[in-house]
């Protein structure tokens, strides 16, 4: 819904020519006086003889003023006071007597969507090929921090990137910040984790515990996802028991062969001692 500011009639008047003026209505006057000077100065006019009146005497020759300023009672009355200001005076600078509702209401089709669009895409934009200096793009990232996103927000954001591949410039990008910064980038791989500390670490349990625990865990079938934890630890336990002895490589499998012994001789004493 609009904002609802000052409604009424209002006339743009020239300083040094004042049989040219122009006689428009609004439900919010000074929001539309704003528009009108916003639109002469990117030459975007929706009046256009307005528009090319003000682009050859300029707009400080233009003068604003309000003809009836009333509540807003509807689109119907509105028009028909305009309708009626516009007979009576008959501005130069309109360039349709006829007063019409514009384009309120009306959706367009889904070609006319499309047209729109491409008009305005690539080389069609206004913005293309310009770069905003610095200070700008530090003002709008200013603005743009500690603004919280909501979770659904979040999802489609993510949802957009998923199978995006990167550009090679934002390839380079990160690969730069990586070398600028590893610290940043690496700390987790390069950062050994704290040992976890226990409550009962050094405390040595009673047999007729350790008897407990074992015949309260006979029978019980364990989940596929407890048992590849355990033999990626102890994978990773091996792995590193050989790099200590020098077999960083694997050199025609041996350095895997030699792993995979190791592990099948572990599995098989422990499926002796279950049994």
């Amino acid at each position: 819904m609009k904002k609802i500011g000052i409604c009424g009639i209002y006339m743009i008047r020239s300083k040094i020519h004042p049989n040219k003026f122009y006689i428009g209505s609004s439900i919010n006057i000074e929001l539309r006086w704003s528009s009108h000077i916003e639109r002469i100065k990117k030459k975007k006019y929706c009046c256009p003889l307005l528009g090319n009146y003000a682009r050859k005497y300029g707009i400080e020759n233009l003068e604003f003023s309000i003809l009836e300023q009333f509540d807003y009672q509807g689109k119907d009355h509105l028009l028909s006071r305009e309708r009626y200001y516009i007979e009576l005076l008959n501005p130069t600078l309109n360039i349709d007597k006829e007063v019409k509702s514009g384009r309120h209401g009306v959706k367009n089709s889904e070609d006319a969507n499309k047209n729109i669009s491409a008009s305005k895409t690539g080389v069609n934009h206004p913005n293309f090929g310009k770069h905003r200096p610095q200070d700008t793009r530090d003002k709008i990232s200013e603005a743009h921090k500690d603004i919280p996103l909501s979770p659904e927000h979040c999802k489609a954001l993510s949802d957009a990137k998923i199978g995006k591949p990167w550009s090679e410039k934002r390839r380079m990008a990160e690969n730069k910040k990586q070398k600028e910064n590893p610290s940043k980038y690496f700390i987790k791989m390069h950062t050994p984790k704290k040992p976890r500390s226990s409550w009962n670490k050094g405390i040595k349990m009673p047999k007729s515990t350790c008897e407990k625990m074992s015949i309260a865990k006979q029978g019980t079938v364990q989940a596929r996802e407890v048992l590849d934890k355990r033999c990626a630890s102890m994978i990773l336990a091996w792995t590193r028991k050989f790099a200590e002895m020098g077999l960083q490589y694997m050199p025609d499998g041996v350095y895997y062969r030699k792993r995979k012994e190791l592990i099948d001789a572990i599995l098989k004493e422990r499926q002796n001692e279950s049994a």
